[in-house]
């Protein structure tokens, strides 16, 4: 649990910063309490790349929360080929997963 919280923390730290620094990619929350709000899904570190579409779709939504430490996205381009970036329900942001065919 308090891997979990320490986890959020950063997150909340790194979407912060992007905030102040300048931000290179907004997404859209596509689901959740904030649907259709937008953010800043592009921490400093991530450089510009040309956005690209991966096969397959985004696996469904888990359940339970996991203590995977994901990689944050703002398209499929930042993440390896057979991953997508998708909306995390338990972080509240776009992170690489598992494509689905």
């Amino acid at each position: 649990m308090l891997r979990f919280v320490v986890l959020t923390l950063l997150v909340a730290m790194v979407i912060g910063q992007a905030k102040n620094s300048g931000c290179n990619y907004f997404c859209t929350k596509p689901e959740g309490p904030n649907k259709g709000a937008h953010y800043c899904c592009s921490p400093p570190f991530i450089p510009l790349k040309p956005e690209e579409k991966h096969p397959g779709k985004c696996p469904p939504p888990l359940k339970d929360c996991t203590r995977i430490i994901p990689q944050v996205c703002p398209h499929d381009g930042h993440c390896p080929f057979n991953q997508k970036c998708c909306f995390d329900t338990c972080l509240d942001l776009h992170t690489c997963k598992p494509a689905h065919f």
